[in-house]
């Protein structure tokens, strides 16, 4: 696992998609999720979660009917769980090592998962919108 030494300096950043390099990790897990949503129908994917090991990226292989079922089946201080709703259209190796190193961080800094049974769910990952409010780019507040 990366240590917090190895955070980006030169943007400040956790995850910095620019100064991130792609490892093994990342490349394996893209191409299993790639595998998967080419090889699956839409309606096995939409609801579907994979594990994938936080140390390696590599995964049993198992396209889980739900997360509760993966959490259920693996270690869940050892892996984090990949929900398919969110890439039907396949993953880059770069989107992946970001992931993964996000979820490495979160684990280290003792941030938990959402419970798969709750309702509503808040993201860790902000969108461009909260970001831009975030750094005053827009104004929430104006017409």
């Amino acid at each position: 696992m990366q240590n917090r030494s190895n955070l980006c300096l030169a943007h400040h950043l956790v995850c910095c998609h620019k100064c991130t390099r792609v490892e093994d990790a990342g490349r394996r897990m893209a191409e299993t999720i790639n595998l998967k949503v080419i090889s699956h129908t839409w309606e096995e994917l939409v609801n579907g979660y994979m594990a994938f090991k936080l140390e390696d990226g590599t995964t049993n292989g198992t396209l889980y009917d739900s997360k509760s079922d993966a959490v259920k089946w693996t270690d869940e201080t050892q892996h984090f769980y990949f929900c398919f709703r969110q890439a039907m259209g396949g993953v880059s190796a770069l989107d992946c090592q970001l992931l993964l190193n996000f979820c490495r961080y979160a684990r280290e800094a003792g941030i938990p998962m959402a419970e798969p049974g709750a309702r509503r769910q808040p993201s860790l990952i902000l969108s461009t919108y909260g970001h831009d409010v975030m750094r005053g780019r827009i104004n929430p507040y104006a017409n």
